[in-house]
């Protein structure tokens, strides 16, 4: 676990420099409620730093509501967004996709 949250602040320091010379650069980090509740607490809290978007595929046991109590319960905010996953073809959590191609 310390090395992969070690391995993300690096990453997104690379991003956060990058992003000075690249325009519209996009960051991703793709989760899921299968990781462990301090994982999910600190991928949120360096997406929030680093200005990247946190990506879940959907919803726990396709319910709204117990997705809505544990993010209430672990203080995190995401995105679900399943065309993320398929676009940057995503099959295992957690992953992190920086996106610098320019949009027309």
């Amino acid at each position: 676990m310390v090395i992969r949250v070690m391995m993300l602040m690096v990453l997104l320091f690379v991003n956060n420099a990058n992003a000075f010379f690249l325009d519209k650069q996009k960051t991703f980090i793709f989760v899921s409620f299968s990781m462990s509740d301090e994982a999910l607490k600190s991928y949120f809290a360096e997406s929030q730093k680093a200005g990247a978007q946190l990506v879940m595929r959907g919803l726990i046991n396709n319910s709204f509501t117990q997705t809505k109590n544990k993010t209430m319960e672990l203080g995190i905010s995401f995105d679900i967004d399943p065309s993320l996953f398929e676009q940057y073809k995503i099959d295992v959590v957690p992953v992190i996709v920086i996106d610098d191609k320019k949009e027309d």
